[in-house]
């Protein structure tokens, strides 16, 4: 798909209503306030590349985290979705991150590896957006689709492994907003905060797409959602598109 038109479709398909996490975004009588060297997403296949890498604060729960319960909903949807169950914890990250791994660092013997949330990420999406329910929503399903991914063994070369995650991300709202009558996620808030991720170290083994990019495979596979598609039919029609948006920069 045409990255360009791309963009302008993500428009047009973004009026829906906010994800059912609890109220809050600019209401901070609702946010959760943390104290918070890794920032944006990483993923992690093996042992050795955390050699000396400390995480600090790791937790299962946090009881004053108001959104707890919606974390708890939306991660147990999540592991039905993508068909993977991983241990889920919160951790304190010096820069916003979200972090998966193909085995499991919190020794609850999870087969299918851990994601972590940074509470600093969570923090900055409830100031950055109204909706941040649907932005977490998106974080967490990116997360989880490297833990798909990893089970697969699908081995696939950045930026090709984190656009083909954008794309499963992006299926799971929409697979969310087909079952929901657009009621999940508000699309518009999602491609927003991702247009600020992307970036454009073309020549970094760590390169996830330019903005653009992420935007595209995202879409690409939202609208593979609202075809209500498996998560198994879904990676292979987006290995196919992550491949021709990689080549169009």
């Amino acid at each position: 798909m045409n990255i360009a038109l791309s963009i302008m479709m993500v428009f047009y398909c973004a009026s829906v209503l906010a994800s059912p996490w609890p109220t809050g975004g600019k209401d901070t009588s609702n946010t959760t306030n943390f104290s918070a060297d890794l920032g944006g997403c990483a993923s992690f296949n093996n042992q050795s590349a955390l050699k000396g890498v400390k995480f600090n604060g790791i937790t299962l729960q946090d009881a004053e985290t108001p959104f707890f319960t919606g974390l708890l909903k939306t991660t147990f949807d999540l592991e039905k979705k993508f068909t993977v169950i991983p241990a889920i914890a919160l951790y304190d990250d010096l820069a916003p991150n979200a972090l998966a791994f193909s085995y499991d660092v919190t020794n609850l013997y999870h087969e299918d590896g851990a994601v972590f949330l940074g509470r600093n990420l969570i923090e900055r999406e409830q100031k950055n957006s109204i909706y941040w329910g649907t932005v977490l929503s998106f974080i967490l399903a990116h997360e989880y689709a490297h833990i798909y991914q990893y089970k697969k063994d699908i081995n696939i070369s950045n930026p090709s492994f984190e656009l083909h995650a954008d794309f499963l991300a992006g299926w799971y709202l929409g697979v969310k907003n087909y079952e929901t009558d657009g009621l999940f996620a508000n699309f518009q808030a999602a491609t927003e905060a991702l247009f600020e991720k992307g970036e454009y170290h073309f020549n970094s083994t760590d390169h996830h797409g330019t903005p653009a990019q992420r935007i595209a495979a995202m879409l690409s596979g939202y609208l593979v959602g609202l075809q209500h598609l498996s998560v198994d039919a879904a990676s292979s029609q987006g290995l196919i598109q992550v491949k021709k948006i990689s080549e169009d920069k």
